[in-house]
């Protein structure tokens, strides 16, 4: 998953800030702003935020309880 997938969640799912101009999005968990590069950098899981920790959840994962 790239940033603008993630970002794409985020506006869709929580309805939260993105700028896809500056490539940056609000994180609906702990409202730092995530950009691309950080991103970029970030080691993780890919539907993780990298400030918080949080799973940024899509539609798709909603349903694959059960």
């Amino acid at each position: 998953m790239d940033w603008r997938e993630l970002a794409h969640r985020v506006d869709c799912v929580y309805g939260g800030y993105v700028d896809y101009d500056e490539r940056f999005f609000i994180c609906p968990h702990c409202a730092e702003p995530i950009y691309s590069y950080d991103w970029e950098d970030w080691d993780g899981p890919e539907d993780v935020c990298p400030v918080c920790g949080d799973v940024i959840e899509g539609e798709e994962d909603e349903d694959d309880e059960g």
